[in-house]
């Protein structure tokens, strides 16, 4: 778990430039929240299924050695000469070799077999040893040398490249998932703020006013209309309310604690101006891809490859013994078994060829051929375009990246002049030339502004932390 913290903090910080004190509350509530999201949670799982997948592509050069072994019990009730009781036994050890270019070597060191009938022991020896060699011979025939190659050189590196971009790209996957959800939680915070100052505003405008109309110094119209504006943003506030409560329990069905934010939509805008900096360097997707296509094309070679006959060669000693191998004597089991290989004088040894050859067009493995090489042609052609399509996107993004902020910042614009008429009002209330219900509303106004201003930029913000 403190390698998956550190991975979580790099990612992070290559987000983050700015080491402000609320840009470093923001980081460290991130990494904490990160590792209790279920999606997190389940990508660890996978990582660490995947590595160790991975040490099987590590490993795939070292010998196999396997022992065999088989008990058996026979028991004849009718007490014939032959025997009541009869225990038997074999063991085989054997090595598996994997060598390059599809070669296998497959090797019966030592196959023995034992036999107790009656407490007396007998010993049965089959094979001193046995050694056969798979060659797919068809694979050169048809042109798979190339592909066996690069299937032994590159098969581990590209299992280890696409789990390591995977882990990456799902991580910040989930980062930016996070980053988005908060953003848009502290937006409906202060949203629903925001309405609740304005409907406790309108409240007492509405109490003033209903004070004035009895005093005759405002018409009915005007006395339906705040009431009428008081409603309508009394059901606002509801709504944004309501969306606000399912926003936070939606976070909180993530693994996100919600209670643990120390900091508000103004901290969160800065923190996000830090992230648009580094955001197109990380651009992982592309990546992830191309490693994904080689990881398939190494899987198609070893299904096709597995599928024609291979070229067998069959070497095996058998020992020869003056001593008969079911040695039926009073002797010891030690002595029947020095007595067996002290009586070998010799070895027969047997070689066989098998081979098998398909000669007709419309066989399985001139098909299977075919369907190597289209297979092969739409893996080279697939990378050629991952590299057009990444130069592609990468430019269609940056145009897209420069519109959007261009309407930002049209938005950030209107909220600034806004903001700075604020102050002159402020003075025409203190001098009378303006009345309380327009003040208030200008500032709701201005506050306004900058919630859709806020809005938008998360949703550029969101936009850009794409780019991976």
């Amino acid at each position: 778990m403190k390698k998956n913290l550190l991975l979580l903090l790099f990612l992070v910080n290559n987000f983050v430039n700015v080491f402000s004190e609320k840009n470093i509350l923001i980081k460290e509530y991130l990494n904490s929240q990160m590792e209790n999201l279920n999606d997190y949670q389940n990508l660890i799982y996978s990582e660490k299924i995947f590595f160790e997948e991975y040490k099987i592509y590590q490993n795939k050069w070292m010998p196999n050695f396997t022992l065999n072994s088989d008990v058996g019990y026979k028991y004849n009730p009718l007490n014939l000469p032959e025997f009541i009781h009869n225990f038997n036994y074999s063991g085989t050890l054997n090595l598996y070799q994997k060598i390059p270019l599809g070669i296998n070597i497959d090797a019966n060191l030592l196959q023995f077999s034992g036999i107790l009938e009656n407490k007396n022991m007998f010993y049965q020896f089959d094979y001193l040893g046995k050694l056969q060699i798979s060659i797919p011979l068809l694979n050169y025939l048809f042109g798979f040398t190339d592909s066996l190659i690069f299937l032994d050189k590159n098969e581990s590196t590209i299992f280890n490249n696409y789990i390591k971009s995977f882990s990456k790209i799902n991580k910040l996957q989930i980062l930016n998932f996070l980053i988005n959800k908060i953003g848009y939680y502290l937006y409906c915070s202060e949203f629903v703020k925001f309405y609740y100052e304005k409907n406790n505003m309108l409240l007492e405008l509405l109490n003033d006013y209903e004070k004035m109309f009895k005093q005759g110094q405002i018409s009915f119209s005007e006395l339906i209309k705040i009431k009428s504006e008081y409603f309508e943003n009394n059901n606002l506030y509801n709504n944004h309310l309501l969306e606000f409560q399912q926003v936070k329990m939606n976070l909180e069905n993530e693994g996100c604690d919600v209670s643990k934010i120390c900091f508000n939509l103004d901290d969160w805008i800065l923190f996000c101006e830090s992230l648009e900096n580094n955001s197109l360097n990380i651009f992982l997707s592309f990546d992830y891809e191309y490693y994904q296509l080689q990881n398939q094309w190494i899987n198609t070679i070893k299904n096709f490859t597995q599928f024609f006959p291979n070229l067998n060669f069959t070497i095996s000693t058998v020992p020869i013994s003056k001593q008969n191998y079911n040695s039926k004597n009073n002797s010891s089991g030690i002595e029947n078994f020095i007595s067996y290989w002290g009586t070998i004088d010799s070895c027969v040894l047997n070689l066989s060829l098998s081979f098998k050859v398909h000669l007709m067009e419309y066989d399985d493995v001139y098909i299977n051929k075919t369907k190597f090489e289209l297979e092969k042609q739409k893996y080279q052609y697939n990378i050629s375009m991952l590299s057009k399509r990444k130069i592609e996107e990468i430019e269609r993004r940056i145009e897209q990246k420069e519109y959007y902020f261009a309407q930002l910042q049209n938005v950030k614009k209107v909220y600034i002049q806004e903001n700075e008429l604020l102050s002159s009002y402020e003075s025409m209330y203190k001098n009378e030339l303006l009345n309380k219900y327009d003040l208030l509303n200008a500032r709701f106004y201005v506050k306004e502004l900058y919630l859709n201003f806020a809005k938008k930029y998360l949703d550029y913000c969101n936009f850009v932390l794409s780019f991976y």
